[in-house]
């Protein structure tokens, strides 16, 4: 009986090793994108992107004996990719030009104030957020930095914050999220539009 439940964990084993493979990957026609593959690889494979979000994520590290600071800022890119053939959509995330992640997204087909009101909990990428919503009313980017203290040694990290806001209309209540570094934190409503 033993036997048998080992074998049956190392299937399991293997069909989630290969699904965790199959994940950080993108097919468009006959390509493969696969992690670490140039972006522009990716755009001649795939096409442009729907959507595009781009920011500098940056990290300074002070060493308090040595009284350095040193400072790492790393462009991250999320793009959006759609097909024609109704194929779920994928968020792509490429960090200093490479392909970092895939991600495959729920279907969504027209943005609508009703997907935009409900169904987009705390994590939700920006992307995610196009889909659903569309193209918001107005935009107000700033940046905020966080310090990390660690082991005796202080980090700070600089990311983006947005703030997206939604008008649908004098009868509809407006709608404001708030994204750091690309990942909804928060969603407000407001009065009503106009």
């Amino acid at each position: 009986m033993s036997m048998r439940l080992a074998g049956a964990c190392l299937i399991l084993l293997l069909l989630f090793a290969s699904s965790l493979a199959q994940a950080n990957r993108l097919r468009c026609g006959t390509s493969v994108i696969s992690r670490g593959d140039p972006a522009i690889e990716l755009r001649a494979r795939c096409g442009e992107p729907s959507f595009v979000e781009t920011r500098v994520e940056e990290t300074s590290l002070l060493d308090p004996v040595q009284g350095i600071i040193s400072t790492t800022a790393v462009q991250v890119k999320e793009w959006l990719i759609t097909f024609e053939d109704g194929s779920l959509p994928r968020l792509v995330q490429i960090r200093d030009g490479l392909v970092d992640r895939v991600e495959t997204l729920s279907r969504v087909v027209v943005p609508d104030e009703d997907r935009c009101r409900r169904g987009l909990g705390i994590g939700t990428s920006t992307a995610e957020v196009h889909l659903a919503c569309g193209a918001p009313d107005a935009v107000d980017v700033s940046t905020v930095t966080n310090t990390i203290l660690r082991k005796g040694l202080s980090y700070q990290q600089t990311g983006v914050v947005e703030r997206w806001t939604y008008n649908f209309g004098s009868n509809r209540l407006l709608r404001y999220f708030r994204f750091e570094n690309g990942r909804l934190v928060d969603k407000e409503t407001g009065g009503y539009g106009f």
